[in-house]
């Protein structure tokens, strides 16, 4: 036999065993050594695959997702804390400048303010200077709580205006306090430093305002505050905060009779509003008598050095 015809025979053979292996309906191994159409490696279809679908899945994906938005949060929160911390941690000339800028203010001024309020300004002011620390640190380092030009200026400018109408809230007789659009924990965190009230409610709707507020109590150990984050229009359907304070603070928080409008939801009959108000407190009193229906106001006094006046009403 020819050398060609030879090795046609031997494909022809060879052929001839292949065609016999696969039986008709058989399928071909492919390159790995598995049939195609073989489903082993495909996803599964069976129970296991059906259970992702119930009700029990569900809840799983659903607290799973809760999980991460924990884990989200908790992110946040230690983020923010740890930018609020550079200062702390950074050069001593950066504390420097915060310790000069506030040695530089007229601390004396606010003695008189905290005397009048019942309570012991050596007692008082250190932590008053302690909080001011903490907000110009996060102010610099994590966001926004008061205007940069106010940092040379936080005790004339915002406590002197948070204090000085301090007796009045004594005298109310007032305990249970709820502060609107607290911001940097003005005017409620100052009072409450200066002995005003038994309990607060700070409500704040910026979540990195509310995280510098719990932030704070913890750094300064303040015990009867709790910070709230939400919107005022939200809670005024919440049965735990209807009727459940004896008093109302806001400071530049919404026009005068929004704000007296959510406040009669809070404040049962006999409660009161004080209300840090700027040059618009007068037109906004006549433009919306709303609150007329709720409140009676009780008069004004002049808080700080600017043009801030404090109103007070009682509810009807």
């Amino acid at each position: 036999m020819r050398p060609h015809a030879r090795k046609r025979s031997l494909r022809g053979r060879a052929a001839s065993s292949s065609r016999e292996k696969t039986r008709p309906g058989d399928r071909r191994p492919n390159s790995r050594g598995r049939r195609a159409g073989d489903l082993s490696d495909r996803p599964r279809r069976g129970p296991e695959r059906l259970e992702s679908r119930g009700p029990r899945a569900a809840a799983e994906r659903a607290h799973g997702n809760r999980r991460r938005m924990a884990r989200g949060s908790r992110r946040l929160a230690n983020a923010a804390s740890a930018r609020a911390g550079r200062l702390r941690r950074g050069t001593t000339d950066a504390w420097a400048d915060v310790s000069r800028l506030l040695e530089a203010q007229p601390w004396e001024s606010l003695e008189p303010h905290v005397l009048k309020a019942g309570a012991n300004p050596h007692e008082v002011i250190p932590k008053l200077r302690r909080y001011a620390e903490l907000v110009i640190a996060w102010n610099r380092s994590v966001s926004n709580l008061i205007s940069k030009n106010d940092e040379a200026r936080i005790v004339s400018r915002h406590l002197a205006e948070s204090l000085e109408p301090a007796h009045l809230l004594k005298s109310s007789g007032a305990r249970r306090w709820i502060d609107f659009g607290s911001g940097a924990g003005l005017p409620a965190v100052p009072l409450s430093i200066a002995g005003i009230g038994e309990s607060w409610a700070l409500v704040e709707s910026r979540r990195p305002k509310t995280i510098f507020l719990r932030r704070l109590m913890m750094e300064m150990g303040l015990r009867g505050i709790n910070t709230v984050h939400g919107r005022l229009e939200n809670l005024t359907e919440d049965q735990s905060f209807v009727s459940a304070f004896d008093g109302v603070t806001s400071r530049a928080t919404l026009a005068l009779g929004p704000t007296l409008a959510l406040a009669a939801r809070f404040v049962p009959a006999g409660g009161v509003a004080f209300l840090w108000k700027g040059s618009g407190r007068e037109r906004e009193m006549l433009e919306d008598t709303s609150w007329r229906k709720w409140w009676d106001f009780d008069g004004l006094m002049g808080a700080g050095s600017g043009n801030i006046t404090v109103a007070r009403f009682t509810r009807t």
